[in-house]
């Protein structure tokens, strides 16, 4: 996938996020949502170093696993595990 890939995830990851949190009965404020937007340049940053982006049996982005890794970069990102 070319670079435009890249840049989906990190225009997915804030809508990822959102969707995960209303799950939980939780909303963002505004400097939650400044927070998810480091975390997003964060991830897409990592996954275009690594040039690749998981995929599904047809060779078709896997979006549900990017969903999934998402969720794990955030838990980790608000731990302050990764910066």
């Amino acid at each position: 996938m070319g670079s435009d890939g890249f840049a989906l995830y990190e225009a997915l990851y804030p809508r990822a996020i959102e969707h995960y949190v209303k799950g939980k009965g939780f909303t963002l404020s505004n400097s939650d949502k400044d927070n998810v937007m480091k975390a997003a340049q964060h991830f897409a940053a990592y996954w275009h170093r690594d040039g690749r982006i998981p995929q599904d049996e047809d060779g078709k982005p896997d979006w549900w696993t990017v969903y999934g890794m998402i969720q794990d970069h955030f838990r980790q990102w608000t731990k302050g595990m990764i910066q």
